[in-house]
């Protein structure tokens, strides 16, 4: 089951727009850090054990 939840979190991440909104106070390459930066944290890492 997670292993769904984790492809569709793949899947609707792949349609985050990348063009962010300006700011006068706040610049391009800062938002799209904190952009990747939240996106990176919803990653949900799928690790596959072999015994």
């Amino acid at each position: 089951m997670s292993f769904i939840f984790a492809l569709l979190q793949k899947i609707d991440d792949l349609f985050v727009s990348p063009h962010l909104p300006l700011d006068a106070e706040y610049s391009y390459a800062a938002r799209r850090a904190e952009a990747e930066r939240v996106r990176r944290s919803h990653l949900v890492p799928i690790c596959l054990y072999r015994r």
